[in-house]
């Protein structure tokens, strides 16, 4: 998702629920079987189509009982389940608790919902899912998204090419053919527990990144690390726009023409990255250095899972990628 979303959450005593709910359980409240669909899943892997949007982003078609179906992204980038709180009245949606959700575009309260019968695509079918409702969901294009849990959870792939996800409730993908990059998961307790962390080498430095199919750029590094590594005038500019802080105001950004990205075993050539505005002040001691986008993931198959962590793999076994430039500049 750009820019992340933090769950920085307080919960009122009394409610029934804990933060930690909304780290390690905001997925399916127990991601156990008990929940997962029942005589619908191929004997290997609960096998999902994806389709994607005009970003590039992978998205699922959601139902509520007999409402729908809605879009929702896949965001591997956000810690939470989140859905447009205009939806509320529509499925009958009581808020269990609050929480503070500070997020690109500003801070703000917003409801919990635990909602029930849950159909991914007609064909998988969860008993309960958390949600958290945002008033200004980050896709314009899309009623919510599904988080980081919904895939990393259980060991998982992505197909990109057969637009097709695999989750393998009850095993584990054939990893032969990926090459695992060095990761991590981020200790229990926190608000970004079921997001992955892997280390990268851009230009020869080394980078912490989320992996964010929430994101539709190639890689994007926020202004801590702009800041540290001196790079908002180190490269050729390419493209130039902004984004909102919390407290949405405008802050530019700039995409900048890098000569190459190592991922593990792989090396693209040279890569777009979007730069966050250098910092004034103190570093805010941000977890990652920034996100690894869409227009980058494509480019691969990619898995998930909680022993080994992060792989990828190419279409063709190649180990050398050509750059690829995908954005479309908008008119002034």
């Amino acid at each position: 998702m750009p820019g992340g979303i933090d769950a920085a959450s307080f919960l009122p005593s009394g409610t029934g629920y804990s933060p930690a709910m909304l780290s390690r359980r905001h997925a399916l409240l127990g991601l156990s079987g008990l929940f997962l669909p029942q005589g619908t899943q191929a004997k290997d892997a609960l096998r999902i189509p994806i389709q994607f949007n005009g970003a590039g982003l992978p998205h699922l078609a959601v139902s509520f009982g007999d409402k729908g179906p809605y879009r929702f992204v896949i965001d591997t980038g956000s810690p939470v389940n989140g859905i447009n709180v205009k939806l509320a009245p529509e499925l009958g949606l009581m808020a269990r608790t609050k929480i503070r959700v500070v997020g690109v575009g500003g801070v703000e309260i917003s409801p919990v919902y635990v909602i029930r019968d849950i159909g991914i695509e007609d064909t998988y079918f969860y008993k309960e899912m958390l949600f958290v409702g945002l008033r200004r969901p980050p896709f314009a294009d899309a009623k919510g998204m599904l988080g980081a849990g919904f895939v990393t959870g259980w060991p998982t792939e992505f197909d990109f090419e057969a637009a097709e996800l695999r989750i393998h409730e009850n095993g584990r993908p054939d990893f032969s053919a990926y090459h695992m990059l060095p990761s991590q998961r981020l200790p229990q307790d926190s608000n970004d527990d079921h997001k992955v962390l892997v280390e990268v080498t851009l230009d020869g430095m080394p980078l912490k990144l989320f992996v964010d199919t929430g994101a539709s750029a190639e890689i994007s590094l926020n202004s801590d690390c702009v800041t540290r590594l001196k790079l908002w005038d180190r490269y050729p500019v390419i493209a130039t726009g902004h984004t909102l802080d919390v407290s949405s105001v405008r802050v530019p950004r700039r995409t900048v023409k890098v000569p190459n990205l190592k991922l593990g075993a792989y090396t693209i050539e040279a890569t777009p990255v979007s730069l966050g505005q250098p910092r004034t002040g103190p570093l805010r001691g941000e977890r990652s250095d920034g996100v690894i986008g869409m227009r980058t993931l494509r480019r691969f198959g990619i898995c998930f899972d909680d022993d080994r962590g992060f792989g990828l793999k190419t279409r063709d076994g190649g180990r050398t990628l050509p750059y690829l430039w995908t954005f479309k500049p908008k008119s002034p």
